[in-house]
């Protein structure tokens, strides 16, 4: 049996199990993608409502929902580049390199 596609891009045809190719394809995956984006785009914007003191009103709510971090100045920016510390990342890593390197060295008294 020969596939046929829908305009939107769904295929339909060669199954397995009887009744498929009568089945009505309703639901696109382009319409659901789309849906997917709406809603993480709604989700971003509620969850970031509070950003720039709480007056987002005046920006743009694509600002909101594109760009999580509002500028790059001392206190929002990567503190190795302004202040010369380490960031939060950089602190987790050596303090559970610190940890496994304990642990090893407990390891290798209790064997001696």
């Amino acid at each position: 049996m020969a596939m046929e596609t829908r305009q939107t891009g769904v295929f339909r045809g060669d199954c397995d199990s009887p009744g498929m190719d009568d089945r009505d394809w309703s639901v696109d995956r382009f319409d659901l993608m789309r849906a997917i984006r709406r809603h993480h785009r709604a989700r971003l914007l509620k969850a970031r409502r509070n950003h720039y003191g709480g007056d987002w009103a005046a920006i743009a709510g694509g600002k909101l929902v594109n760009t999580a971090t509002p500028c790059s100045c001392w206190m929002c920016g990567n503190p190795r580049k302004y202040t010369g510390e380490l960031t939060i990342a950089e602190l987790k890593a050596d303090l559970d390199f610190e940890d496994a390197l304990s642990e090893i060295q407990k390891s290798t008294l209790v064997v001696e």
